[in-house]
């Protein structure tokens, strides 16, 4: 196992590897200047959301319901900034939708499906 904190990816991912050879892996990047460090990744069949210590988030993959955070649609062929300025610790990817953390006031946030492009923070009714 590498401990240089890349992302290895294995297997079909449309957009990404399309070359036709799953098994050899591909190296994912993202702008790493400040040396900071994934704390949290997750994966749906077409996206790809990572957590880093320094509290931000980055996505890429199919974005057609706004699921990658980013504000905008359309697919993401790089890591883009998720647009919470909430320090985030945890993230899960479903099919068109992405739910995150905040580490400092542990409220949730999901962007995709009827939530849109931008991040909302998800509340719950009290009974």
């Amino acid at each position: 196992m590498k401990t240089d904190s890349n992302i290895y990816l294995f297997g079909e991912f449309h957009g990404v590897s399309d070359d036709g050879n799953l098994s050899k892996g591909i190296e994912l990047h993202w702008n790493n200047q400040d040396k900071t460090s994934i704390i949290d990744i997750s994966a749906s069949s077409e996206s790809i959301v990572i957590v880093l210590n320094d509290g931000s988030s980055y996505a890429l993959g199919y974005n057609s319901v706004g699921q990658l955070g980013i504000g905008s649609l359309g697919f993401c062929n790089q890591f883009t900034k998720v647009l919470l300025s909430v320090s985030l610790d945890l993230v899960v990817c479903g099919s068109t939708f992405t739910v995150w953390r905040s580490s400092s006031n542990n409220e949730i946030y999901v962007a995709g499906s009827t939530y849109g492009s931008k991040p909302q923070r998800l509340t719950c009714g009290t009974a």
